[in-house]
């Protein structure tokens, strides 16, 4: 439309005059070339926005200061998603591995999540960098192969006596939450060619740490209550 309007301004200024009329066009032809040289530096721009975004404009090339933000961008996204990728596979491969030691049907039932098939116990992973879970809900006995209520935790429900080979937790208790409701005694076994009591926990009781006692990865079964 800018090209149209000048044009028809150069004709409306002839007067007769050759040079009055080279003048104008002269003008006419810096507007459209000042015009095109306007264009093709938005479509550069564009196509170097483009780069990055899709690939679309990949052809004419981006300028080598875009071409590094570029690279920059797309290492970030390669290695973020590598790392959570990481992340995930050696938590499943965990999950995987201690799915393989129960003795008692289960499933996975989430992503840090093992269920038995009754409905009985569940064993809870922490991801590599994520806070422990420490928490035991109401009316539960919580174990955790590690001190302070860390690594694998198994969570006992319902009332029985359960070998923790079964649930891939032989010789692996270092710290415990009773929290079943209150004055519930919980008893800890260990086999000696026999069921051995060496030790109960009336609710509510937390032990944090056996270690430096005679029961740390010692108890083989417990009797929830």
């Amino acid at each position: 439309m800018t090209e149209n309007a000048t044009a028809d301004t150069a004709n409306e200024t002839r007067t007769g005059n050759p040079a009055n009329e080279r003048r104008t066009s002269n003008t006419a032809n810096e507007s459209r070339t000042s015009n095109t040289a306007n264009e093709s530096r938005t479509s550069n721009t564009a196509n170097e926005s483009r780069t990055c975004g899709n690939g679309r404009g990949a052809r004419r090339g981006p300028r080598k200061g875009v071409a590094v933000l570029c690279a920059g961008l797309a290492l970030a996204a390669v290695t973020g998603s590598g790392a959570a990728a990481a992340t995930d596979s050696g938590l499943q491969g965990r999950i995987d591995r201690y799915l393989s030691t129960m003795d008692v049907p289960a499933r996975q039932v989430g992503h840090d999540t093992i269920r038995t098939a009754d409905g009985s116990a569940t064993v809870t992973f922490a991801a590599p960098g994520a806070a422990r879970d420490s928490s035991c809900k109401s009316g539960r006995l919580c174990l955790w192969a590690g001190d302070n209520y860390d690594h694998a935790k198994l969570t006992f429900y319902t009332c029985a006596f359960r070998k923790l080979s079964k649930y891939g937790f032989h010789n692996r208790l270092t710290s415990f939450k009773n929290n079943q409701t209150g004055g519930t005694r919980a008893k800890f076994y260990e086999w000696r060619g026999h069921w051995a009591l060496v030790f109960g926990s009336t609710a509510p009781h937390n032990v944090p740490d056996l270690q430096g006692t005679a029961y740390n990865n010692t108890v083989d079964a417990v009797r929830v209550c």
